[in-house]
């Protein structure tokens, strides 16, 4: 998660963040652009590199972290 936002406070990606989230109003120095999304059953989603990419220990985490989300 700390690498994904640190992608985005650099400018090589964007967070796509629920509304009355903390986030923007922690960090008024990103741009913020409202966009209109259907309702999503949840709030929480891992994105990994491609496989390969991460390492073991990163690895077990997101699985830990997959699993933890399909089990909601």
């Amino acid at each position: 998660m700390l690498q994904l936002m640190q992608s985005v406070f650099v400018g090589l990606g964007c967070g796509i963040v629920p509304n009355g989230s903390l986030l923007p109003a922690m960090t008024p120095e990103l741009a913020w652009r409202p966009l209109a999304l259907t309702p999503m059953p949840r709030h929480g989603a891992v994105v990994i590199a491609e496989a390969g990419r991460a390492t073991m220990l990163a690895q077990h985490f997101f699985e830990a972290a997959q699993q933890w989300l399909m089990d909601r």
